[in-house]
């Protein structure tokens, strides 16, 4: 892959992952099954807890994650073996 390519692919899921629908659909997926009420994960006594912080810190988690991913593009690319 071209790192012109690979910049504007991680550019994407960056874009992605700071919008409103993607990060309220990550953080809402997370408190369910797919983590704080899997107990292989989260102990059951513990899941409202584990909701209660995803509720405070998740959106803007996600949602700074996709402006990592954006701002540090090209050092992703290069460190991925991309081609000039």
């Amino acid at each position: 892959m071209t790192c012109g390519d690979c910049e504007n692919f991680i550019n994407a899921i960056g874009t992605l992952f700071q919008s409103d629908d993607f990060s309220y659909a990550t953080t809402e997926d997370l408190k369910g099954s797919i983590y704080c009420e899997n107990p292989d994960f989260i102990p059951p006594m513990q899941a409202e807890i584990c909701q209660n912080i995803l509720d405070v810190v998740a959106i803007k988690g996600v949602k700074g994650l996709g402006q990592v991913l954006a701002n540090q593009s090209p050092q992703i690319c290069i460190a991925n073996g991309c081609t000039k």
